[in-house]
């Protein structure tokens, strides 16, 4: 989304991927009208070993759009509710 009054233009890149994991999107530069919205295909390729308790399953991706900011989106991978979370 754009939500400001003027046109943004820049890339979206990624900015943290676990180890051995792959996120595949298209490196084309980004272009919102005011209040436009864009929506972007990737596919992520997760490493085939199974995850441990401790790895990072964090994915970051961040937004270069000049003067308009630098827009970040952090979310995290799991194969299951609750996975790499401590048990009570």
């Amino acid at each position: 989304y754009n939500f400001s009054q003027t046109k943004a233009k820049g890339v979206l890149l990624t900015e943290h991927l676990p180890a051995a994991w792959q996120l595949r999107m298209p490196e084309l530069p980004i272009e919102l009208e005011p209040m436009q919205k864009q929506e972007i295909s990737a596919r992520l390729v997760r490493s085939s070993a199974e995850a441990k308790a401790d790895e990072d399953c964090w994915i970051m991706l961040r937004g270069e759009f000049g003067e308009a900011g630098k827009p970040v989106l952090a979310f995290r991978i799991t194969r299951s509710p609750g996975e790499n979370y401590p048990k009570e």
